[in-house]
């Protein structure tokens, strides 16, 4: 059996690598805002959507399909995708238009196209003719790596 002084030490360890984690120093919270900072101080050619933007100006009436990732600056995977979402705006620019909603700034978007989980993308096509939904970094990359061809 354990000794007590074991457990307590084991308890305190417990205590603080959990307030570490949630204060972000092991996380890489840190590390995810100052990509964020980064990516949009950078010129891009990705366009952040919110709430109070006008949708069917920039999505339903679109000439050209429209891709949204659905994200959330606290979300690593969606970091993982920021990359491909970029060189698709790049390589497909005036053929595919890539917007990204961030959740917590945006909910009522979120909300009505149902994003329970991120990374979320849905590809609209134009003029209304459908949209394609899909969670999750290899479905998203799978996605993003279709429209590249």
């Amino acid at each position: 059996m354990k000794s007590p002084r074991l457990k307590s030490l084991v308890w305190l360890l417990l205590a603080a690598v959990s307030l570490a984690v949630f204060s972000g120093m092991l996380s890489g919270a840190g590390r995810v805002q100052s990509l964020a900072a980064t990516s949009s101080a950078q010129n891009t050619l990705v366009t952040e959507l919110t709430d109070a933007d006008d949708f069917a100006a920039l999505v339903t009436n679109s000439d050209i399909p429209v891709l949204i990732e659905f994200y959330a600056t606290w979300c690593g995977p969606c970091h993982m995708v920021a990359p491909d979402l970029e060189a698709l705006a790049k390589a497909q620019n005036g053929k595919v238009k890539v917007l990204r909603v961030d959740i917590d700034r945006s909910p009522k978007l979120a909300t009505r196209f149902r994003v329970n989980a991120v990374p979320t993308a849905i590809l609209f096509q134009p003029k209304g003719g459908g949209q394609k939904q899909v969670l999750g970094v290899g479905d998203v990359r799978n996605l993003i790596r279709s429209l590249n061809h």
